[in-house]
């Protein structure tokens, strides 16, 4: 890192210092305590933060797309699930990013990752942020709501929660 800074390479620099700070994060000992927790976290979202300041600068979209993965892994580990998502769904990472959204209960945004993305998003993962969002907008009032209209699919019916409650509880 030292090098690069007295041969006035601003961006390579960056780039070592975020690397470096993401080992820092990953040194960060989390002795159980909730202080230890908060700065483990602390320190794995700064190193976010400095991948997307890298992605930004990357001189080529290998480099981002990597910088992007990068940041999306530190957020997971700072317990920053919706940045981890929106890291990985600019890499390209869509089976992750639709995961994360799900878990965030962002459902709008996970269901328009794996309509638009269908080739690039794991198939079981497709069908269970499908039926987990029907279940959302249905529990909420919405069947006439919802990305792409997933209450008009195909052996849908919007009169009765029926075949969603049963294949998602099978004891009912």
């Amino acid at each position: 890192m030292h090098c690069f800074e007295r041969a006035g390479m601003e961006r390579e620099t960056a780039v070592a210092h975020t690397y470096y700070l993401r080992e820092q994060a990953r040194a960060t000992v989390s002795t159980g305590s909730k202080q230890s927790l908060v700065q483990r976290h602390k320190a794995f979202s700064l190193a976010g933060e400095a991948f997307i300041q890298c992605a930004s600068s990357a001189v080529n979209n290998k480099s981002k797309t990597t910088y992007l993965r990068n940041a999306g892994a530190c957020f997971e580990d700072a317990q920053e699930d919706l940045k981890a998502a929106e890291a990985y769904k600019q890499a390209r990472e869509y089976t992750k990013s639709a995961k994360l959204y799900r878990k965030c209960a962002r459902f709008d945004e996970a269901v328009a990752i794996v309509t638009q993305n269908t080739d690039d998003v794991d198939d079981e993962v497709v069908d269970n942020i499908i039926e987990v969002a029907k279940l959302f907008y249905f529990k909420g009032g919405e069947l006439g709501y919802g990305p792409l209209s997933l209450f008009h699919a195909p052996g849908f019916s919007t009169d009765s929660p029926a075949p969603i409650i049963q294949k998602s509880c099978p004891l009912v």
